[in-house]
């Protein structure tokens, strides 16, 4: 069986993060890099079961490279704290990763929404933020 690490992480995220953990139950472990990381998202974290790694990451890289150092995981999937996995994406997700990928990373098209309303290659267009991301753990 493929292992799953899911990892996010947290700076300005708090609001969220409770949503985002719940919808990671399908992984095998959660790792939570709280970036000056306030209490109430400490908190979150625990209530999940989720590794937390505390600290001050001047990089968004330094903030997940730190996660990624946890992670037991054969893959990680990274994830924003103000996103949620539904039901068919975590089972296209396990499934392709017992399909034993050759490769070492997948793209994932997401949705990304201004309030109710979807939103193509506008605002988050120029940061590429339609892909979400899975790559391989060190395992």
């Amino acid at each position: 069986m493929v292992r799953l690490s899911a990892l996010v992480c947290v700076r300005d995220g708090e609001a969220e993060l409770a949503a985002c953990l719940r919808s990671l139950g399908f992984c095998d472990e959660i790792v939570v890099v709280l970036d000056r990381g306030a209490e109430g998202a400490r908190e979150a974290a625990r209530r999940a079961g989720a590794h937390v790694v505390d600290g001050i990451f001047p990089l968004p890289s330094q903030a997940r490279v730190a996660g990624a150092e946890v992670c037991t995981g054969d893959w990680v999937l990274e994830i924003e704290p103000d996103e949620q996995v539904d039901r068919a994406l975590a089972w296209e997700i396990r499934a392709a990763l017992q399909m034993r990928p050759q490769g070492d990373w997948f793209e994932i098209p997401i949705d990304n929404y201004v309030g109710e309303t979807l939103v193509r290659q506008g605002w988050t267009g120029a940061l590429g933020a339609d892909r979400g991301c899975v790559w391989p753990g060190a395992g």
